[in-house]
């Protein structure tokens, strides 16, 4: 696994949210946790910190605090290669 530094995210006209990143060999079928702060997030698979996304604007992650639903995506060269639909966002006070 290596680790997450920069992620895409997409905010539906619904709240849906779809998080982008690289191909970082996550497992396909384990929950993954972002855990969110001021102005950055941590990804985490297995209590494993797998990324850590600094510089994010704030209405990315407001997006991502109060979305009903996020979906995870690790990308590759040729699209997407796995889509983690187990996520959930824990907020930092």
């Amino acid at each position: 696994m290596s680790l997450i530094r920069y992620a895409t995210i997409i905010v539906s006209q619904k709240g849906d949210v779809l998080v982008a990143v690289t191909d970082s060999g996550l497992a396909a079928d384990k929950p993954v946790e972002l855990s969110l702060g001021h102005d950055s997030f941590e990804i985490y698979q297995d209590d494993l910190l797998a990324g850590y996304v600094e510089k994010t604007p704030v209405g990315a992650l407001k997006a991502l605090a109060t979305s009903r639903h996020a979906l995870f995506v690790e990308v590759g060269t040729d699209g997407p290669l796995r889509t983690h639909s187990k996520v959930s966002i824990r907020v930092n006070e």
